[in-house]
């Protein structure tokens, strides 16, 4: 038999980065598979070895398996053994699998294979439970984003692959969009979701409004000559460029149409001058 050593056993989290790529590209996020977490990892690993040694108490397993006859690791192996009971989701430590498997190995050479099998099978359950439970995360978190109006442009398995190779999610930046065109994507920390913003659609609402032209345009009895898309686009332009290049909202020629003038282009700053009684001034006729 191959020998296998502690090197050998990979960590939970490449296991799970090397055996469900294909299983997260398959699957989303409304799928709940927990029923596969094994609620008897502890019963299965007892009645394998009091199939060696016969029906021996669990104190004397807890010494195998820890290696040791303190009686504070019993205990603990009986608290752990009375918890997975209570929590049958609840997984036991990686590391405490691997001393297992390691004392497993030396107090029964000849059966090395069965206890590797059912750890490694269990260390894949383990792996898929880490996987399930980024998934509940990321639907909070695109939950948050839609709230918002805006859109989550990072996909689930670019967050699943990052979080598996150890990057804290505390430390990650997601990637959003507010969908509208010529808005460009933005980054946003993860603490930052709750109330994140385009920074784009934030200038434009604390501009003047498309409403405000319409207000005071009404107000003179004349029309407009663009849409409301075409007055953010024109304003998504100008917000777009270098700073030092920008106009003001008020400084940007619009399309207007008055009963007397006609078709004008003008600054929002002269609506008084050429819709009221003063004389005209910086029109531009259409």
């Amino acid at each position: 038999m191959k020998e296998i050593n502690k090197d050998q056993l990979k960590p939970v989290n490449t296991l799970a980065l090397e055996n469900y790529k294909d299983f997260i590209r398959m699957n989303f996020s409304g799928l709940r598979n927990l029923e596969f977490i094994s609620t008897n990892f502890i019963e299965n690993l007892l009645d394998q070895i009091k199939a060696i040694l016969g029906d021996v108490p669990d104190k004397k397993i807890a010494e195998i398996l820890y290696h040791t006859s303190d009686g504070s690791e019993a205990l603990a192996f009986a608290t752990l053994k009375h918890t997975k009971n209570d929590n049958p989701n609840s997984l036991i430590d990686e590391n405490l699998l691997d001393i297992w498997f390691l004392n497993l190995k030396r107090e029964f050479p000849r059966y090395i294979s069965t206890f590797f099998n059912m750890i490694h099978n269990y260390k894949l359950i383990y792996a898929e439970k880490c996987v399930f439970d980024l998934v509940d995360k990321w639907d909070s978190y695109c939950i948050k984003v839609q709230n918002r109006g805006l859109n989550m442009e990072t996909k689930m398995f670019d967050f699943i692959k990052s979080a598996l190779k150890g990057i804290l999610i505390e430390e990650m930046s997601f990637i959003l969009s507010c969908g509208i065109p010529n808005h460009k994507k933005f980054l946003v920390h993860y603490k930052h979701l709750y109330r994140a913003v385009c920074s784009l659609c934030s200038r434009i609402e604390k501009s003047l409004s498309y409403q405000d032209f319409v207000r005071e345009v009404e107000q003179r009895n004349a029309k407009l000559g663009f849409t409301k898309s075409e007055f953010i686009d024109r304003i998504t332009k100008e917000f777009n460029k270098p700073r030092d290049k920008q106009l003001k909202v008020s400084e940007i020629l619009f399309p207007f149409i008055c009963n007397k003038h006609g078709k004008l282009k003008l600054v929002w700053n002269v609506l008084n001058l050429v819709f009221g009684v003063q004389n005209v001034i910086m029109i531009e006729a259409d």
